[in-house]
């Protein structure tokens, strides 16, 4: 990658480069290029797509009834309670 092109991905990207990043980042950016283009010519044709590298199984539990928070407890800090329900401010208005 060159200075220019590194100029003008930053101004698309609207990113101020300090003088440092102007000197490091055409380098970085131009191993990590090729490091992409190494891997997209590996052959996957055939290979399924995966999301993980390892198995994973039973990482979801079974569902399990619980008891719930009493009414009065889950209330109890509530600013304002009507007919056993909170109260809060109306955020729509009627016209």
């Amino acid at each position: 990658m060159t200075l220019k092109e590194l100029e003008e991905l930053a101004r698309t990207a609207r990113l101020g480069l300090s003088d440092l990043e102007r000197e490091m980042f055409p380098e970085q950016i131009s191993h990590i290029l090729a490091y992409a283009k190494q891997l997209a010519a590996v052959d996957t044709q055939g290979v399924a797509p995966t999301i993980y590298p390892l198995e994973q199984a039973g990482v979801l539990r079974e569902d399990e009834v619980l008891p719930s928070l009493p009414r009065e407890k889950a209330l109890a800090n509530a600013r304002e309670v009507v007919d056993g329900y909170f109260r809060v401010p109306r955020i729509i208005e009627e016209d």
